[in-house]
């Protein structure tokens, strides 16, 4: 099988990040895996257990010589690093830069505009777990999953092209929509359910719940607050930059608890609030 690409760049090795270059590297994709970020022992570690082929702490020049660069950082870091990529270089031979953000519009937006904003393809991988960093990472974490690919107002459909196949080679799902459509709907279905997990696992470490909340709690107890054992950095950038479109949502949420609240003095008044799952 012939390599996708020559040369990867992933910058940002953390559990996303880690299980591209993963996927990457041993379904034979690509022919070397460069990680970047910020921590050298991390990245040394990276590279001694396979994850990577080499490291750098330098992702602009590493990105001199690759095909592809893909920031799996958080929204501000992607936005911070795609101005240095997309800033110079050859707009037709550069490399192809993507990201795996779970906010699309406003990075679009930041990027869109620059000399070689054709090159910048966002994508959202809907794949991942309530574990952060790459010694938590898989080869197959993105197997069967959807990936949201939103091409920018420039973007060149070969370098769209790519990006969706490069997915698809890892065993997802490519599909597009606008950054403005994906920002909209992973509020509800991704970002405000971390909002009630962080919320509720607030609640239940209160000093006067924390201790026999631990001893007893049970699969409701840990299906609540799995999720919220994820990097509050991470989220913290995500619900910030993604709070035009959470806030509505959030707001509905707190209607419909308000009038559970109301409701539940009566069974048949609780009865038609009870809705389950989609």
């Amino acid at each position: 099988m012939a390599f996708l690409f020559r040369r990867v760049v992933v910058v940002g090795v953390g559990l996303m990040g880690g299980s591209m270059a993963l996927g990457l590297r041993r379904r034979r994709l690509v022919e070397h895996v460069v990680g970047a970020g910020r921590n050298a022992s991390r990245l040394r570690a990276a590279k001694r257990a396979g994850v990577i082929d080499a490291w750098t702490l330098d992702p602009s020049e590493a990105a001199a010589e690759a095909d592809l660069v893909a920031l799996c950082t958080p929204p501000e870091a992607v936005i911070r690093m795609g101005r240095v990529l997309l800033q110079g270089g050859n707009a037709e031979s550069g490399p192809i830069v993507t990201d795996v953000a779970g906010v699309k519009l406003p990075i679009v937006r930041a990027l869109g505009r620059l000399p070689n904003s054709g090159r910048f393809v966002g994508a959202h991988p809907m794949a991942g777990t309530e574990s952060s960093g790459w010694r938590h990472a898989r080869e197959n974490l993105f197997e069967g999953a959807a990936c949201v690919v939103t091409p920018g107002p420039r973007s060149q459909p070969a370098a769209v092209r790519a990006v969706e196949r490069v997915w698809r080679a890892l065993g997802a799902r490519p599909m597009r929509l606008t950054p403005r459509d994906h920002d909209r709907v992973v509020a509800l279905i991704s970002h405000l359910p971390h909002v009630i997990a962080y919320s509720y696992a607030g609640l239940a470490r209160e000093p006067q719940w924390d201790d026999l909340a631990r001893r007893l709690g049970a699969g409701s107890y840990r299906d609540m607050t799995r999720v919220a054992r994820e990097s509050p950095e991470l989220w913290a950038s995500l619900l910030a930059t993604n709070a035009r479109e959470v806030g509505p949502h959030l707001d509905r949420l707190i209607r419909r608890l308000k009038r559970m609240r109301a409701a539940m003095r009566r069974a048949s008044l609780l009865r038609p609030l009870l809705v389950g799952p989609p």
